[in-house]
């Protein structure tokens, strides 16, 4: 059975925690391991931090998560109305930052890429979204 939940969360990164409790809640159903659990969880919170830390350098804003559970696949948008990102191809190379504050790594796509099965990215004026998708295995269960 298909099951779809829009979220819209100010792009806060207090907001992050709260966030990954109702995904947590949403997938657990489709009875995930707890390491696909956590790759999910992982993802989601990096792009959500993304958000929080590089959409709206002039002041708040919001993010919209849609999360939809088809059987034992999960697909997650995260979207912002935020700058977007001028060069995508840039952005995801491991360690690339634009932060000057020292407080970001760089490697909030590398971790998005590794933990998930399929990653896109698009970036417009109107803003940015990731979509991630991830497929637990049939076997698991936490």
């Amino acid at each position: 059975m298909k099951k779809e939940l829009v979220l819209t969360i100010s792009a806060d990164e207090n907001n992050a925690q709260q966030l990954t409790q109702t995904i947590k809640s949403f997938v657990i159903d489709a009875e995930p391991s707890q390491e696909e659990l956590l790759d999910l969880l992982t993802s989601v919170s990096e792009a959500f931090l993304n958000v929080c830390a590089y959409a709206y350098p002039e002041g708040e804003g919001d993010a919209k998560i849609t999360i939809t559970l088809d059987g034992r696949t999960v697909e997650v948008t995260v979207a912002d109305n935020g700058v977007g990102i001028e060069d995508i191809d840039k952005a995801t190379e491991t360690f690339y930052s634009t932060d000057t504050t020292g407080k970001h790594s760089g490697m909030g796509f590398t971790i998005m890429k590794t933990f998930m099965d399929d990653v896109d990215i698009k970036s417009s004026e109107e803003g940015l979204i990731v979509k991630m998708i991830k497929k637990f295995e049939e076997t698991n269960t936490i």
